[in-house]
């Protein structure tokens, strides 16, 4: 019989890892300026409304404290949050307005889109709760709660603020203390305010309640690394799942140490929402291509875009948006800076295509067009005409063998390769010149789980990869490498200045007839390492285990005689990406509602293909990060300093991790302390 080697993990104080911070810049609100006035049934909120006030004690149950019905209500309600809540006391200030469209030109509202909701969730006030100061503030284009003058939770409003039928406000009395009303929004002022982090950008997400980032766009210049990303609340639910995205903006010099800077284009206009792009260096100044996905709000034939469809089939020019209004802007915009830093948008009207990406290629500035306009076009000058130089490329949907959409092109050069990613599982390679293979379709993808990966290149003739992993819409930050081999096939491995600090080690242990077994610590994230020795006929298998709940379970498997690797909460063997392309007959891509289960993008069960460097001694190295925020576990693993894989397991709470190899051999197995998420 064999025997099982238990290893009880003894759980050492945590210590401070060293491993870089990012200092945030966010706003703190004023509301001293605004006067107050007296609120009663009569009062108007349908063009505006500040309320800030204090309570007098935590609530205990829910109580409605004003109610205009078919307009606004603030209440006590159980919250919808999941890292706010708790057994005892998981009540949150709840608004929710009723809204109206404005006119014929927008998109008919219905039921879905005619309420909204924002909440502050009492156990998010710290301290003393009587000396906390909250406010609520509708605008006209934001809905926003700010805690001790920072916001905490917003949404973006669409249409107009419908007028009660009748009032009950009586409450509110009796809770809140210092109650200050007022109609004058355009007196609330802000500054910006910086402050440091723990956190790091391995599984970075944007302060806020509620706030993930989605779709990055990465670019290197002058000695500096530049990360857009779309800062999202509540996976793709903000203005009923209409986007209302701004860009955020992260800065380095190392990859180690960060600085976020916040919102460089901001939703100040009711049918804002921006979409991915890039951002590029072009004659002196810095600029960012971004699509408004305006369609989601506007009636289409409201938007430039439906009336210069037939006239930007070949070429397109700049056009400003005095000469298309009363039309609104959608499609591809541009932003332009001085310092990469601080943006303004132009303003003017560039292509249809809803996904532009502008990329200096070593033949000159070239848009590779998706969502809405596909196309390859070459660009002399910004404010010149742009030339279409082809339809064919890049492509997308049943044209492609692998059904990609048209989602986020991105395009990058290295070591005489070219290099084409598009959407969630497109990928395209050519030597020099030569025609695009589709190295997808091939198993040659460089897809690890990670959701429209971006790619720049870096100093030292390096490339670093970014995305995010499903969770719904958006989650946390993720980064790799990638190298290459002599025949174009990309490799990718961990950033090494993001390598984990293993700085305590928890256990070391040693496997024993092919078994090795940790408990480990539910709350706690680990790294660890081992050296495996392959047997080509056998299977190595890293499991995690919840032993309350072994629906979590999951299994991350190496099959060495075909080199593929696994992740998946079963038994079952799932095929890799290329293999259920061709077998089935769905539109894979993006449709998310026809897909099927088991493919990368999904973060969860996956197989990847042609592993290299397996066939002597390697190194597998993982992370379990434990996440409070998304109500996760992320298991990121590296295999041989070539591959990656992530996985994101909502829900589960792993206590144990097993090791089974019994036809090969694992060595040096090591258990170390990671550090946890920060505090939010």
């Amino acid at each position: 019989m064999k025997k099982l080697l238990t290893i009880i993990v003894t759980i050492l104080s945590l210590t401070q890892f060293l491993n870089g911070s990012i200092t945030r810049t966010l706003y703190k609100y004023d509301f001293s300026a605004v006067v107050a006035e007296d609120f009663n049934k009569s009062s108007d909120l349908s063009k505006g409304f500040v309320f800030e006030f204090s309570l007098k004690e935590k609530p205990i149950k829910h109580t409605v404290l004003i109610d205009m019905p078919n307009s606004f209500k603030l209440s006590v309600e159980n919250a919808l949050s999941t890292y706010y809540s708790a057994p005892d006391n998981n009540l949150a200030m709840v608004a929710q307005i009723h809204l109206e469209q404005l006119d014929k030109q927008f998109v008919q509202a219905g039921n879905k889109r005619e309420k909204m909701r924002i909440e502050l969730p009492v156990n998010a006030i710290k301290g003393n709760i009587k000396d906390a100061r909250i406010a609520l503030v509708y605008d006209g284009v934001k809905f926003y709660f700010t805690l001790n003058g920072k916001e905490f939770d917003k949404n973006y409003p669409f249409g107009s603020l419908k007028r009660p039928t009748n009032v009950n406000f009586t409450n509110y009395k009796q809770m809140l203390s210092n109650f200050k009303f007022s109609t004058e929004t355009s007196k609330i002022t802000r500054q910006k305010i910086s402050e440091k982090s723990d956190a790091e950008i391995q599984y970075y997400t944007p302060a806020g309640f509620n706030c993930f980032a989605g779709d990055v766009a990465l670019f290197y210049h002058n000695k500096t690394f530049y990360l857009l990303y779309l800062a999202d609340r509540n996976h793709h639910a903000m203005r009923w799942g209409g986007g209302a995205h701004e860009f955020n903006l992260l800065t380095s010099k190392d990859l180690i140490n960060w600085q976020d800077h916040g919102s460089v284009i901001e939703v100040d206009e009711p049918w804002k929402s921006v979409g991915t792009g890039t951002m590029f260096f072009h004659k002196g100044k810095y600029y960012i291509s971004f699509g408004f996905h305006t369609s989601r709000m506007i009636d289409y034939n409201h938007t430039v875009s439906s009336k210069y469809t037939e006239i930007f089939k070949e070429q397109s020019r700049p056009i400003a948006r005095k000469e298309f209004a009363p039309l609104y802007p959608s499609g591809t915009n541009i932003a332009v800076s001085n310092d990469g830093i601080n943006f303004k948008w132009t303003e003017k009207f560039y292509n249809i295509s809803e996904n532009p990406s502008i990329f200096q290629t070593s033949k000159g500035l070239k848009m590779f067009s998706g969502y809405g306009g596909c196309g390859t076009w070459a660009i002399a000058d910004i404010e010149g005409n742009w030339k279409k130089e082809s339809s064919n490329f890049p492509v997308a949907g049943m044209k492609t063998l692998m059904r990609n959409t048209t989602e986020c092109p991105c395009y990058f050069e290295h070591n005489n390769w070219r290099y084409f990613i598009m959407g969630t599982n497109g990928f395209w390679g050519a030597k020099g010149d030569d025609k695009w293979i589709d190295m997808a379709s091939k198993g040659f993808d460089i897809y690890d789980g990670l959701c429209v990966p971006m790619v720049t290149n870096y100093k030292d003739n390096r490339l670093i990869i970014g995305g995010w992993f499903w969770h719904g819409w958006g989650s946390a930050i993720v980064l790799r490498e990638l190298f290459a081999y002599p025949d174009g096939v990309l490799g990718m491995k961990w950033v090494k200045e993001l390598q984990p600090p293993e700085k305590v080690v928890v256990q070391t242990c040693k496997q024993n007839d092919g078994f090795a077994e940790m408990l480990i610590a539910p709350e706690q994230s680990y790294s660890a390492r081992m050296t495996i020795t392959p047997n080509t006929i056998g299977k190595f298998k890293l499991r995690f285990q919840q032993t309350n709940a072994p629906k979590h379970d999951v299994d991350f498997t190496i099959d060495f005689g075909n080199a593929t690797a696994q992740i998946h909460d079963s038994s079952k063997n799932i095929l890799p990406m290329s293999r259920i392309v061709k077998n089935t007959t769905k539109r894979v891509g993006w449709a998310l509602n026809n897909c099927p289960n088991d493919v990368h993008f999904f973060s969860r069960d996956f197989c990847i293909e042609n592993l290299r460097n397996i066939d002597k001694p390697f190194e597998l190295r993982f992370i379990l990060r434990r996440s409070k925020k998304l109500n996760s576990n992320i298991i990121d693993i590296e295999i041989a300093h070539s591959r990656t894989m992530i996985t994101n397991r909502i829900g589960a709470k792993f206590d144990r991790i097993k090791i089974e190899y019994p036809n090969g051999d694992v060595k040096n197995i090591t258990l170390f302390e990671y550090k946890n998420e920060e505090k939010f």
